[in-house]
């Protein structure tokens, strides 16, 4: 049986070479066979304009730019490769000011080192099979921040939120989600 994440082409960013062989590995334990490497965000953006992929993962640290510098290019910049790109930020302070940070800098998913195989294929099954609206406004690029997804039972349903559902109906990752079904 082929897993259904094997088709996923993912992109490691870590400056820390026996963490991204970590990463590389329980991705492969997984089924995602297609995983390109780099030491830091800055050679990502190099070859994430030639490798197509699916999701990033990326450290909080990084030189000559951070994580968070790295996903605020990404969605954000005229240059970026792709400003939908899901990202999961991988960090080992998990505090709630560092979530809170990684969430407004447009991040997708948030995952504590050390890593288990368990918490990255719950990431990643996260992003296929829920993925969050894209927001676009003038303070804000990323990931619906919202996390709880209700639906609005009432009459005075705010406007914005009626057009986002309209604008949003096929979510950036919906290709994906389709190509892995099937």
């Amino acid at each position: 049986m082929v897993s259904a994440l094997a088709d996923l082409r993912v992109c490691v960013i870590h400056g820390d070479g026996d963490m991204r062989r970590t990463i590389r590995e329980e991705l492969n334990v997984l089924g995602v066979n297609q995983v390109r490497e780099c030491t830091d965000p800055s050679m990502a953006l190099l070859l994430l304009a030639e490798f197509e992929a699916d999701f990033c993962i990326v450290d909080w640290q990084g030189e000559p730019m951070d994580g968070l510098e790295f996903v605020s290019f990404i969605r954000t910049s005229d240059e970026s490769p792709d400003p939908k790109l899901p990202i999961i930020m991988l960090t080992s302070n998990a505090s709630t000011h560092h979530v809170i940070d990684a969430r407004n800098a447009g991040v997708d998913e948030f995952l504590a080192q050390p890593i288990t195989r368990r918490a990255l294929h719950a990431r990643l099954l996260a992003l296929i099979e829920n993925p969050m609206l894209f927001i676009q406004c003038d303070d804000y690029r990323g990931p619906d921040r919202r996390q709880l997804r209700r639906s609005f039972v009432g009459t005075h349903q705010r406007e914005s939120d009626a057009e986002a559902k309209d604008a949003q109906s096929t979510p950036a990752n919906i290709g994906k989600k389709e190509r892995l079904a099937g």
